[in-house]
């Protein structure tokens, strides 16, 4: 989104962290994902420009928000369906050097690495997390993509709370009694650091 940004004329820092919070907040409000690779231009053609706020949402209150390099008030059109297409596509809308696969070949390359009779349960259970998912249309597209090849029934799983889910489970794992021993006193913490973390 800096790069499709940068190239409409605005001047966004990808070292900045005010810029990052910003086009973060852009990607989350604004963003969509096309129903199909097909339909990509169709709703690109049909989405009016949308005009976003940079004060809004409480970035003003972000440090360093005085000293920005961009306008109060930008324009944002295509690059709302631009910016989550290269999920999709990546070496088409990050540069063909690249080589990395989309989000659907990553899971069709996790489903091909497991054991055969596990493929129609992997299937019936992509399970979405993370805030990125949480664009519209962004499961739909997943499932479309993934039905045209696939040879059984998919799945998208897709929760609510997903873009914490992470955070979620982490917490959970954490208040496990079994899990204790994993735990770093901050007495040991002063004494031995990060070594604690990176020592076998």
């Amino acid at each position: 989104m800096i790069r499709l940004l940068n190239e409409r004329g605005y001047r966004f820092n990808e070292l900045s962290i005010l810029d990052n919070f910003i086009i973060r907040d852009i990607k989350e409000t604004l963003c969509e994902v096309a129903a199909d690779e097909a339909g990509l231009a169709e709703a690109k053609a049909q989405a009016p420009e949308e005009t976003y706020d940079t004060a809004s949402n409480g970035n003003d209150m972000l440090p360093g928000f005085e000293k920005k390099n961009f306008p109060d008030k930008l324009t944002i059109g295509t690059e709302r369906f631009d910016c989550p297409e290269a999920l999709f596509s990546p070496n088409t809308y990050l540069g063909r050097d690249l080589m990395v696969p989309g989000v659907v070949k990553m899971v069709q390359q996790t489903v091909a690495a497991a054991a055969i009779d596990l493929v129609r349960p992997l299937y019936n259970h992509v399970v979405l997390s993370g805030g990125t998912t949480m664009l519209p249309g962004f499961a739909s597209r997943l499932t479309n993509d993934l039905t045209k090849t696939a040879t059984v029934p998919v799945n998208v799983v897709a929760p609510t709370q997903r873009h914490i889910a992470a955070w979620a489970g982490a917490s959970v794992l954490a208040m496990a009694k079994h899990f204790n021993f994993h735990w770093v006193s901050k007495e040991e913490y002063q004494q031995y650091g990060l070594d604690l973390a990176h020592h076998p």
